[in-house]
């Protein structure tokens, strides 16, 4: 297997575990700090949009350039072909801001707007991601094998 296809499938193994984690956090305790959850969401998020770019055709080096900004990395996956918003979304801005400076998602007053949205919204929000990145890859596994079938037939 392709070790860009690995690695993705590693990124968005993981990145489903920080939603997962989003998810048990808001459930067992209903007073979470924002930071963590800013922290798990934007994680996710990054590692999930890397997969989808590592899968179609981005390598580790110009994942490197995109660093932690979300904005970057969401606007790359978009022009890779991710059926995501055009215009990104407030909450990922907010996100991305928190996120390119690691713990800072409750010290800017900008970062503070993010507690009007509700955690359960923002854990939708991240899930509908994953969720359309999961099913990407589902359909590449299943071209890549068709693909494979062919040529054994051949």
């Amino acid at each position: 297997m392709n070790t860009n296809l690995e690695l993705a499938e590693k990124l968005l193994s993981s990145a489903e575990g920080y939603c997962s984690s989003i998810n048990t956090l808001m459930t067992q305790n209903k007073n979470t700090s924002l930071d963590a959850i800013g922290l798990l969401a934007s994680h996710s998020l990054e590692l999930a949009l890397k997969s989808f770019l590592l899968r179609h055709g981005s390598d580790e080096n110009e994942l490197s350039q995109l660093g932690h900004n979300l904005e970057r990395t969401w606007g790359a996956a978009k022009n890779a072909g991710l059926d995501i918003a055009v215009i990104t979304p407030n909450w990922l801005k907010i996100l991305s801001a928190g996120h390119v400076f690691p713990f800072q998602y409750t010290q800017s007053k900008k970062l503070k707007t993010i507690q009007r949205l509700e955690n359960h919204e923002l854990y939708s929000s991240v899930k509908r991601v994953l969720r359309l990145i999961q099913e990407d890859m589902e359909r590449s596994k299943m071209l890549a094998e068709s693909c494979s079938q062919a040529d054994d037939i051949e």
